[in-house]
């Protein structure tokens, strides 16, 4: 008591003196002997004090603990001793404290725990190593991988450390629900409560202005927090009207249970829903969720850390891609940074304890023993506590001051929006800037710039309706070729050549010779041609090709009618490729400007460029929107394209005018403006847009003025202002995408297909007509022969004449005599005398001819008759003795002719 007097005596007249020197200064003049008197007595007085202090004032020992999560290596301890170490001197050699006038601050007692203890173990080392050092307050930071894998433990510790009134300064990463659970704790949390995360949950829905959602918890610490801590914050949200549709708490484990336990999310019209649970039960309940058709695109589904877990790249394959969750740094080395600040708390709640008067003289012995001799509870705890609760740390990043809400969490914590990804990892999503971010913070009403509209803008801001269309598109440049020594090869491709050489012309040739060797006009089937019949298979060939080029040869054709209907058709396939292939020639044959026609971002040139030789090479401009298209739609492309990458678009077109580059992608309109201004008109753009899009003005959401943007665009639009501005601004003297000459394309089989049809149906008609043919001389001919002698007929077909006379018949029989042989002696004699038998009548007929042509005809009867003609005579040329006289010799030589 004495000391206390003598400090607070000392204080109050040095506090005097400086207030009377202060005035003596200010208000009168001072002279020598009133200054040197005031000298003395603040000299007198600091010096009594000094030495009351030195002597009659002893420092308090102040011990705490420090409960860490446990580890065999020692590099881990020495870590943790080390930034206890640098927190302890800081609070000793830093900013000026009082604490250090009065209190010794010992290095804290460090407990390494398991990751889930005993309740027998937990109780040892808080009476063997903490109560027995007289701690006044324990440092609690642990931060497992799996949440809530020792929340038992967690709670009990934390409620032995209230039943004993000690103050717990707590980071618990992977338990932040269970303080909130332990009533009458003293404990100050570090890590972001379930409150934090809920606010930051709404805040995200806010800002996409989604009103509706679900929540789901499974019955993890901290669940009946969460629901509480949304429906408060529900409740006093004034700017944003939120909507809880349903509140579920999920109690299966099994996948198949959980599906039925949340079947109803599938026919409610909820497609927002915040998920509280552990890692391996919002894999379950993901994987159920899947099975259940709610976790496509039309569902958003946002996750607290506990789903997230610690590890930032680790995301179970049950998890969509698309799913948001809300997150704070919860590493180990996250861990040593908070060891520093816990103790910074502690040592500011002791600043605080000593700055405040009526604590002078108090001790902060807590006297707690685990034997039962002495109390049981640190009546003084509870004073404390508040104490450590209202300090205010000035923040060494030049945030927010480190503060605690009356309940002991946080007042301001940082956390992150992380979104998952297709590759299976979280990243974390940006924040706005630039013209998005001077809206977003109400610096402007509008954006009225060549400003592209995406989806992503589009979540933040409302856009007019757009006043130029545009995409993304590619640029080459046009080459000067030359004429290729294999330009008479090029009208055809390779299949195409293929099929007319060794296909089609086979199968003309082949067919034709068939058709004639079948024919009864041919062949008719035999080995040996008909007699003054020169007509083979080579023939064929000679036939075919001469009738293929149009060549003025001499050819042999054939007599059948289906090798001569084959052979028309076989020309008018000639005709039709002689017609293709002159035409497509001419493209071929002459200097023309190659470049790249590329069909657009699918071009498989761009897909697999090293199919190439050498490569293809592409590029685009880094951090650009096609950048950010190319790098979310196609990965393998963006990764590729890095090393060609140009920083502008007129780089990127110098690239590749020079042939650095054989294609640049960009936006299309840009693109376009850069061709059309060309002075060389040798850039062009190829293939069809993609990622179409186009600009607009911009405006915050819910705007009052985009309606009225909107009136006038659309009325430019209809009236074609915004046309006549584009052709004048945009367009130069060169036209980038008309007027494009494309190198030719050799034909394929597709478009050849036509005169390949024509041949096949000529060989099916072929096939028709060889058939008629021979029902012709098996059924008709004889019926035709009894009718007519042939000279009808004749007029029409001179081969179908022949084979009603009997001069054909007699060709015909000798034919046959000549090739006929006989098998026996006896058939050899027959045969000889039927040849005998013949001459005789041919030397009998041929007597009677010049008899009946002395009589009958003016002629010289020298002259041979023709007996293949019919003669006919006339009734007034003649007289009636003489009609008498003819009669009977043309009746004698038509029964000659029967008898042979």
């Amino acid at each position: 008591m004495k000391t206390f007097v003598m400090r607070y005596i000392c204080q109050q007249f040095e506090y005097m003196i400086r207030r009377l020197a202060v005035m003596v200064f200010r208000i009168v003049s001072v002279t020598p002997s009133t200054f040197q008197l005031l000298l003395v007595a603040w000299a007198l007085i600091l010096v009594s004090c000094s030495y009351s202090e030195k002597y009659d004032f002893k420092k308090q020992d102040i011990y705490s603990g420090a409960i860490l999560p446990h580890s065999t290596f020692t590099s881990v301890k020495r870590t943790y001793n080390r930034r206890l170490s640098d927190a302890l001197q800081s609070l000793k050699k830093g900013q000026p404290l009082n604490i250090n006038k009065y209190f010794n601050i010992k290095f804290p007692k460090v407990v390494q725990m398991s990751l889930n203890p005993s309740p027998t173990e937990i109780l040892s080392k808080l009476c063997d190593d903490l109560l027995s050092n007289d701690v006044i307050a324990v440092l609690y930071l642990t931060n497992s991988d799996f949440f809530g894998s020792n929340a038992a433990s967690v709670q009990y510790f934390l409620q032995l450390s209230g039943y004993l009134g000690l103050p717990v300064i707590a980071w618990n990463a992977d338990n932040f629900g269970v303080e909130q659970q332990v009533s009458d704790s003293l404990i100050l949390q570090l890590a972001p409560s379930v409150k934090h995360q809920s606010a930051a949950m709404l805040s995200i829905m806010k800002r996409y202005f989604w009103h509706h959602f679900s929540i789901l918890t499974t019955i993890i610490g901290g669940h009946d927090d969460f629901i509480r801590a949304v429906r408060n914050q529900v409740l006093d949200s004034t700017d944003f009207r939120y909507n809880i549709m349903d509140v579920f708490v999920i109690k299966k484990k099994i996948r198949k249970e959980i599906a039925e336990e949340i079947e109803f999310l599938k026919y409610s019209e909820v497609r927002v829903i915040l998920l509280y649970s552990t890692k391996e039960e919002g894999a379950e309940i993901m994987g159920a969720a899947d099975d259940l058709g709610i976790t496509g695109k039309n569902y958003v589904w946002i996750v607290t850390q506990s789903v997230f877990g610690t590890a930032e790249n680790n995301a179970p394959t049950e998890f969509p891609v698309g799913m948001l969750g809300v997150h704070f740094n919860a590493t180990k080395a996250r861990l040593q940074d908070e060891i520093e600040r816990a103790f910074n708390v502690f040592g500011y709640g002791l600043e605080l304890f000593v700055n405040d008067p009526r604590n002078e003289n108090k001790s902060l012995s807590p006297g707690l023993k685990c034997n039962g001799s002495s109390t049981d509870h640190w009546s003084k705890g509870d004073m404390f506590f508040r104490y450590l609760r209202n300090v205010s740390i000035p923040s060494s990043n030049g945030g927010p001051n480190l503060e605690f809400n009356p309940d002991g969490t946080l007042k301001y914590v940082e956390l992150e929006v992380m979104n998952l990804k297709s590759q299976g990892y979280w990243e974390k999503n940006g924040t706005w800037n630039g013209l998005v971010a001077e809206i977003l913070e109400g610096r402007a009403d509008v954006v009225v710039t060549s400003f592209k509209i995406n989806s992503e803008r589009q979540t933040v801001l409302d856009f007019t309706v757009p006043f130029l269309e545009t995409g993304i598109t590619i640029i080459v440049a046009k080459h000067t070729g030359i004429i290729s020594p294999k330009a008479f090869l090029e009208p055809f491709d390779t299949i195409s050549w293929l099929l007319i050489l060794l296909i089609s012309i086979q199968v003309a040739a082949f067919a034709i010779f068939l058709f004639e060797w079948l024919s009864p006009f041919g062949y008719d089937m035999k080995m040996s041609p008909p007699r003054d019949h020169k007509f083979s298979l080579f023939r064929t060939y000679w036939l075919v090709w001469a009738i293929l080029f149009g060549a003025s040869v001499n050819l042999d054709c054939p007599r059948g009618y289906t090798a001569r209907f084959m052979s028309n058709i076989w020309a008018m396939f000639a005709v039709v490729f002689l017609a293709i292939y002159t035409a497509n020639l001419a493209a071929f044959m002459i200097t023309r400007e190659e470049f790249y026609d590329l069909s657009g971002i699918e071009d498989k040139r761009l897909h697999y460029p090293f199919e190439l030789d050498p490569p293809f090479r592409f590029g685009t401009v880094p951090l650009a929107n096609t950048w950010t298209v190319m790098k979310d739609r196609k990965p393998g492309m963006f990764s590729y394209m890095k090393r060609y990458n140009r920083s502008s678009p007129i780089e990127g077109i110098k690239a590749v005018k020079t042939g650095e580059l054989d294609a640049f992608i960009y936006d299309a309109t840009v693109l376009e403006y850069l061709a059309g201004q060309d002075n060389e008109c040798r850039l062009l753009t190829v293939g069809a847009w993609c990622s179409m899009t186009g600009y607009g003005f911009a405006f915050p959401k819910k705007s009052k003025y985009l309606n009225m943007f909107n009136k006038y665009m659309i009325q430019y639009r209809e009236n074609g202002d915004l046309d006549r501005l584009q052709r004048f601004w945009l367009q130069g003297i060169c036209k980038p995408t008309k007027n494009k000459r494309n190198a030719s394309n050799p034909l394929d089989t597709n478009q050849f297909m036509s005169a390949f049809l024509l041949l096949g149906c000529g060989v099916f008609l072929t096939l028709v007509v060889l058939g008629l043919e021979h029902v012709y001389f098996k059924y008709i001919r004889q019926h035709l022969a009894k009718k007519d002698t042939g000279s009808c007929f004749a007029l029409v077909s001179l081969s179908m004449g022949k084979s009603l006379s009997f001069r054909g018949a007699v060709y015909e029989a000798q034919d046959m005599l000549k090739r006929h042989r006989c098998k026996d002696p006896i058939c050899d004699t027959q045969l000889w005398k039927a040849r005998h038998e013949l001459d005789m009548a041919r030397l009998k007929l041929k007597q009677l001819q010049k008899e009946l042509y002395l009589k009958t005809s003016p002629v010289d009867p020298r002259e041979p008759r023709d007996f293949t003609k019919n003669y006919s005579s006339t009734n007034e040329s003649q007289t009636p003795h003489s009609r008498l006289y003819y009669r009977p010799m043309r009746k004698e030589i038509a029964e000659y002719e029967t008898v042979i």
